[in-house]
């Protein structure tokens, strides 16, 4: 197969090559400035991405990956590499899935042309501008997409290279390029059949020189490798997904046939007419109706007649259609996907596919245009115009992909009855601390659908935050019972639990998130935690020091580990968890609080106070933290300043244990003698074993020549005289 006779030379071709380029920059500019959509959150969120154990995981523990349910860990690792350039920073990822899509529209034109497919550049060119592709090329986990399209798209030149008689090595790298396709995203499990379709209309084309037009046994044993890597990879996936999802979806093969044949004719449309596309498209009702059946029907009769109008019209549609049909098969609804919650189609799914079909309609434009007129310029104008009108929409749609809240409310004006925007911009309410308004957009979800677990488990954490924990144990126990695998909801519902007392059902949920997830960090915490509050010191050492083989960067692993070294006397190496545990999560309230306690320890109150100040900034409703601050402040002799503390202790939380007992301390040294009586006598109504600290503190004060404030504990106790016995003890630490 020799290219077209108007070759170009190296020169015209990097022209043509910036070219698209540029026009793909242009079209998607509002893209490189977005943020974090979806599940990108995985960039900023854990380990995966950030040390050598998450590149391990990807590798060979892909049932560790957040949300994920097929096994693609070349995309990961693209991700990982990504990672170590730009951290956290969306744009570099941006730029990186534009110049990805870019070069996906030049091995586009280099494939077609080298197929002789008239109109190749054109059809380059609308692949690179066609709104439909802006959700594959905006959202940062579309490099899936992305990189598998690059990948097929180089396997079959490197095939067809060697198809034309080169060497062995460009078969070899068609395998390879193949199998990295399918290590990207399963959607490349249909090239092998693609290029056999190829083959099929190549053959049948009058300058071919195979003896009728016809396949041969050589063609079926060269690509019979391809076709064993695929099969292999589809079962290996379809076991890995069947094994770690749970959700299932009750659809009928009646149901699937008309689902699948629907969503044939919904992508061919939304390629011919590019209007309403949004992130989640409405979900079509099941079961179906006898009607419905003319959907499958008619996708199924549609190549057909080509194939019947082959030798009047030659292969090529034919084959475009089917190549369509294959490429898609593995997202048409007749296997069970993750996605199926939302809808079941979305224009990101047809990111390769559409390829098929853009170039047969470009090659029949270009096939008129020649019939119709001897000069090219009316033809290059229309192509300019759609070009153009192309371009102009992905702007537009691009700029909807700005933010999640601006993704999702876009697609509220669009499909109002879906229940997902609403969930994800409730998402969105809660990563930016607005969690009244976040409880509202998910409960609004829940009317739309009361059975998704996500949902669930992000309303509770929302609750949770609100301090509304009863209801976020209600919310947590419903998501587990909709999907019993839900790791993270385990998690949760264990941390709750264990806030609530039950500590046997906490420590059962927490193993539970471990059996589903051995290498959960966030499980080995916490589990940690509730082993240390039942006094297991030695156990819940040993879950933190796992948690941080696991994960490095775990800032609550390293807090918690501070806090067991320091119990143990070796402040140091507490010291430098905490420090490691701020230099990952500077706005870790809980490591700051360690520190605070660890300097008050050591005697060094002013930068106890820095550092309890800081956790008081950033959890100003903590109440531990509060009575820290204020115990450090008198230390520091800063009596005023510790009453204040101490009082928003009080607001926060009247029955706080001793806060009472710490205000009269408070009040005593400024002496404020009617305030310390008052807060001493109302410390005592609530706590009776402080008559004895009484005692021992109105015996100091007295050997300390005071004796009008020793007075005052002896009154406290004369005013409880069921508390005014028992032994003197020594006044107890704030």
């Amino acid at each position: 197969m020799t290219s077209s006779g108007n070759a170009l030379d190296a020169r015209q071709r990097r022209i043509v090559a910036l070219g698209l380029l540029l026009l793909t920059l242009l079209a998607y500019l509002p893209a490189l400035g977005a943020g974090l959509l979806w599940d990108d959150r995985i960039i900023t969120d854990g380990p995966l991405l950030k040390t050598l154990a998450g590149l391990r995981a990807i590798w060979l523990e892909p049932s560790q990956i957040h949300n994920e349910f097929h096994y693609w860990p070349l995309f990961y690792t693209t991700l990982w590499l990504e990672h170590a350039l730009w951290g956290d920073t969306p744009t570099g990822y941006h730029v990186s899935n534009l110049l990805l899509h870019a070069l996906n529209s030049i091995l586009a034109w280099h494939l077609l042309r080298r197929l002789r497919v008239p109109g190749a550049l054109a059809a380059a060119a609308l692949f690179a501008l066609h709104p439909v592709h802006v959700e594959a090329a905006a959202w940062i986990f579309g490099r899936k997409d992305l990189l598998a399209t690059a990948l097929c798209l180089g396997s079959a030149l490197c095939y067809l290279r060697f198809d034309d008689g080169a060497g062995r090595r460009w078969y070899g790298a068609a395998l390879l390029l193949f199998g990295g396709a399918l290590l990207s995203k399963s959607i490349a499990i249909g090239l092998p059949l693609v290029l056999l379709l190829v083959l099929w209309w190549q053959r049948g084309r009058p300058s071919s020189g195979t003896s009728a037009g016809r396949l041969t046994g050589r063609d079926g044993l060269r690509l019979l490798p391809l076709f064993a890597l695929a099969i292999a990879y589809a079962a290996a996936d379809f076991w890995f997904v069947r094994s770690h999802v749970t959700l299932r979806f009750d659809l009928t093969w009646l149901d699937r046939a008309v689902i699948s044949g629907r969503a044939l004719w919904f992508y061919g449309s939304t390629l011919l007419w590019p209007a309403g596309l949004t992130a989640i498209h409405p979900r079509w009702p099941t079961p179906v109706a006898a009607w419905h059946l003319l959907w499958p029907l008619t996708a199924l009769a549609l190549p057909v007649a080509l194939f019947a109008l082959r030798h009047r019209i030659g292969r090529g549609p034919c084959a475009a259609v089917c190549c369509f049909g294959v490429t898609l098969a593995p997202v048409l609804g007749l296997v069970d996907f993750d996605f199926m919650r939302y809808t079941f189609v979305a224009d990101r799914f047809q990111y390769l596919a559409s390829l098929s079909l853009i170039a047969l309609a470009a090659a029949t434009a270009a096939r008129l245009a020649a019939a119709l007129t001897t000069t090219r310029w009316p033809a290059w104008a229309a192509a300019a115009i759609c070009c153009a009108l192309l371009g102009a929409g992905s702007f537009a749609h691009a700029r909807d992909h700005r933010d999640l809240e601006t993704l999702f409310r876009a697609n509220l004006a669009r499909n109002p009855l879906s229940w997902a925007p609403y969930a994800h911009i409730g998402y969105s309410r809660a990563r930016a601390g607005r969690f009244d308004q976040a409880i509202g957009w998910y409960r609004l979800a829940l009317t739309l659908n009361p059975d998704d677990p996500w949902t669930h488990l992000q309303l509770a954490e929302a609750l949770g935050e609100a301090d509304r924990r009863e209801a976020a144990i209600g919310h947590l126990q419903r998501a587990i019972a909709i999907a019993p695998h839900a790791v993270e909801a385990h998690i949760n519902l264990g941390v709750l639990l264990s806030e609530r007392g039950e500590v046997s059902a906490a420590v059962q949920h927490l193993e539970r998130a471990l059996a589903l997830a051995p290498a959960s960090a966030d499980a080995l915490v916490n589990l940690g935690s509730v082993l240390g509050n039942l006094g297991r010191n030695d156990e819940a050492l040993a879950r933190y020091r796992r948690a941080l083989e696991i994960d490095p960067t775990h800032a609550m692993a390293h807090t918690n580990l501070a806090g067991e070294l320091i119990r143990r006397g070796r402040r140091d190496e507490g010291l430098a968890h905490l420090q490691a545990a701020l230099e990952r999560d500077p706005g870790l309230a809980e490591a700051w609080r360690g520190l605070g306690l660890l300097r008050l320890e050591q005697r060094d109150p002013r930068q106890a106070i820095r550092a309890l100040s800081m956790a008081v900034e950033l959890r100003p409703s903590w109440a531990d933290a509060h009575n820290d601050l204020g115990n450090a402040l008198g230390s520091a002799g800063e009596f005023e300043r510790a009453a204040a503390a101490h009082a928003r202790v009080l607001a926060l939380d009247p029955s706080y244990p001793r806060i009472h007992y710490n205000l009269a301390l408070d009040q005593l040294n400024l002496g404020r003698d009617s305030a310390t009586a008052m807060h001493l006598e109302r410390a005592l109504q609530l706590d009776r074993s402080l008559a004895e600290v009484y005692a021992g503190m109105s015996a100091r004060l007295e050997q300390k020549g005071q004796p009008a404030q020793a007075a005052l504990f002896r009154r406290a106790l004369e005013s409880q005289p069921a508390a005014a016995s028992g032994p003197a003890a020594s006044a107890p630490a704030r």
